[in-house]
């Protein structure tokens, strides 16, 4: 009897582990405002639009905002800058037409935008991997795992 309380008491420990445990790494990232470009601040929510584009040149990032005022902001994270570079708009850097700004990014600014794409950007493989490289979060990873899964069952 004495062995079988001892048992369900070690089940439950490492059970209640495995569930700090995915809890913890499930967590997504937050950002801090004072360090998100003022640009994005001003932002007006909500959101009438966001759409996330996920491009084949290696993994380049692009997001089309359209706040509540009607402002529309077009970003673009050139991949072959490892995401560390962030320009005002346009979507992709090839984009014809546009001109595209540089400004200044943080890591904050990256947490924001991807605050912005997980919470009104439409479900499908172009948000999933941009999520996945902006903030590189287990959540993301399962999604994306979970969409290669179902596509490939199809």
């Amino acid at each position: 009897m004495i062995e079988k309380k001892r048992l369900v008491l070690w089940y439950g420990i490492i059970l209640g582990l495995l569930v700090a445990l995915i809890f913890l790494g499930l967590r997504v990232p937050r950002y801090n405002p004072a360090g998100v470009h003022p640009d994005l601040l001003a932002l007006k929510e909500p959101f009438s639009s966001v759409k996330a584009f996920y491009y084949f040149d290696g993994g380049s990032i692009g997001v089309e905002i359209l706040d509540a005022a009607g402002k529309d902001l077009r970003l673009a994270l050139p991949v072959n800058h490892r995401y560390s570079r962030l320009f005002f708009g346009k979507t992709h850097l090839s984009e014809r037409g546009a001109v595209a700004a540089e400004v200044p990014f943080s890591e904050d600014s990256k947490r924001f935008i991807a605050e912005i794409i997980d919470t009104y950007a439409e479900r499908g493989a172009d948000r999933n991997w941009a999520l996945l490289y902006l903030r590189k979060a287990p959540v993301d990873r399962l999604r994306v795992w979970w969409e290669e899964i179902s596509f490939n069952l199809n």
